[in-house]
């Protein structure tokens, strides 16, 4: 539909508040798909597109005035208006619209680095089931002294092998680093002859 003039387009969908209920959105996601494809293979955060509610990524991001509370808890006035107003007209246009993003590599006060809570907002408005979301997972690597034993965007994965690492070896140096702010953080580790309490 986005090659109707706006007018047009507000004439095949109901409208309630001003909002076009139900409208395709043009979301960007073959560009975002060709960033995640130009990735560098050794990058150790990876990136894939995920699909959820637009309630689900509320959930997942702050409040705009504070980080203590989610998105999802927000009103209409609590958003930018220009913004709202700005993204309902592309929209309405058949523009080309960015997904929302979410870095888990990047935290901030216990939640992920994000973009969107703008655009997931106007989508659920809307009546939007699911939106496409640029998921950048943190990436987890295991040490025994100092070789790598695993390397994962699964922090589960990592604990395991962790634990079960130190089990079988519990006189070497096992560590698990979290990658994040574009370096890798140690997060927990067993020194040489530490017991493993299950």
């Amino acid at each position: 539909m986005s090659w109707y003039p706006g007018k047009i387009v507000s004439r095949f969908f109901r409208k309630e508040n001003g909002i076009l209920k139900n409208q395709a959105i043009n979301w960007a996601v073959v560009e975002a798909q060709r960033l995640i494809d130009a990735q560098p293979r050794d990058l150790r955060a990876r990136a894939k597109i995920v699909y959820m509610s637009p309630d689900e990524f509320l959930r997942k991001t702050p409040r705009i005035d504070t980080h203590l509370s989610a998105a999802i808890t927000q009103k209409e006035k609590d958003y930018d208006k220009g913004s709202l107003e700005s993204i309902r007209r592309g929209i309405a246009q058949g523009k080309s619209i960015d997904i929302p993003s979410l870095d888990y590599s990047r935290m901030w006060y216990g939640w992920p680095s994000h973009e969107g809570r703008h655009r997931a907002f106007v989508a659920k408005e809307m009546g939007t089931k699911t939106i496409p979301v640029l998921v950048t997972y943190a990436q987890y690597r295991v040490y025994e002294n100092n070789d790598i034993l695993l390397e994962t965007g699964d922090k589960e994965e990592a604990m395991g092998v962790w634990r079960e690492s130190h089990r079988k070896n519990p006189y070497k140096f096992h560590e698990v680093h979290e990658f994040w702010d574009g370096k890798y953080h140690g997060i927990c580790q067993f020194a040489p002859g530490d017991e493993v309490r299950w």
